[in-house]
């Protein structure tokens, strides 16, 4: 089992790469995101579950 320090570093040395590899991921949101226009959500709180660098989490925030 990995422990949190290990997983924790070696997420770190990579931090600065990850938005370059997940293009499919951004595309999904992006698509996901543009639907919001259809609902009529008012949330109080966002909660974004395995938010990587935020860039969901960004985009909620300035939507909301």
């Amino acid at each position: 089992m990995l422990s949190k320090k290990l997983m924790a570093k070696t997420f770190s040395s990579v931090a600065d790469q990850y938005d370059q590899h997940v293009v499919l991921q951004k595309e999904v949101s992006t698509r996901l995101i543009e639907r919001l226009a259809y609902t009529k959500l008012e949330p109080k709180s966002i909660l974004d579950l395995g938010c990587g660098t935020g860039f969901v989490t960004q985009t909620l925030v300035e939507y909301f």
